[in-house]
């Protein structure tokens, strides 16, 4: 749930990315911030190995202004994608209010994209949250390079989890702001539902 101070008139809400290793989580992030400077807020926070893995996870602060009367900010983190890192990814998967899947559409990620989703089903299951009460999109990404899995056996495995299914290049930047902002209307409508709960609108 967004975090909401009424006194100062702020909201920050977490979205993830989350996907296998090298699916392109962090080309997401890397692109925004290359996109948007200005409402970058702080530099992009990010732990690499030597091989340009992301070790721990990436994070990054995108103020969109003035929402309702209230400074807004979403905060974006990337997942890691080795497994070694499973306890991190129970963490920064806590309290997200979104979470984009970033799907690797090459043949040989397949079966590492299928492992990552059912990982993602535990994770969740032991966060005390269901995949179905969390604004989901889903990005096939990766659509600029050769040997792709077709769109139907991807859409079987995934698009039972959202019907907002974006195709991208996460390095060339093609989908990666559509999906930004595909994810950003949904959770924008949550945060909506949580002041009008609390009867501010």
């Amino acid at each position: 749930m967004a975090i909401i101070d009424y006194k100062n008139k702020i909201i920050k809400a977490k979205i993830l990315y989350y996907g296998s290793g090298y699916s392109g989580k962090t080309a997401n992030i890397k692109y925004i911030q290359k996109t948007y400077p200005t409402k970058v807020s702080g530099e992009r926070v990010s732990i690499e190995t030597e091989t340009g893995r992301t070790q721990f996870f990436d994070f990054m602060a995108l103020g969109l202004g003035n929402i309702e009367g209230f400074h807004t900010y979403f905060n974006l983190y990337s997942s890691p994608g080795q497994d070694v890192y499973a306890s991190l990814k129970e963490i920064v998967l806590k309290d997200i209010d979104g979470l984009v899947f970033v799907v690797d559409s090459q043949r040989e990620a397949f079966a590492a994209n299928i492992t990552a989703l059912q990982q993602l089903l535990v994770y969740c299951k032991t966060a005390g949250r269901e995949m179905s009460t969390i604004p989901i999109v889903i990005q096939y990404n990766k659509q600029d390079m050769e040997d792709l899995v077709p769109d139907d056996v991807l859409n079987k495995e995934f698009a039972p989890y959202s019907h907002l299914i974006f195709k991208a290049s996460a390095l060339r930047g093609d989908g990666v702001i559509d999906t930004l902002k595909a994810i950003s209307k949904l959770v924008l409508a949550k945060i909506d539902e949580q002041l009008e709960r609390d009867n501010i609108l």
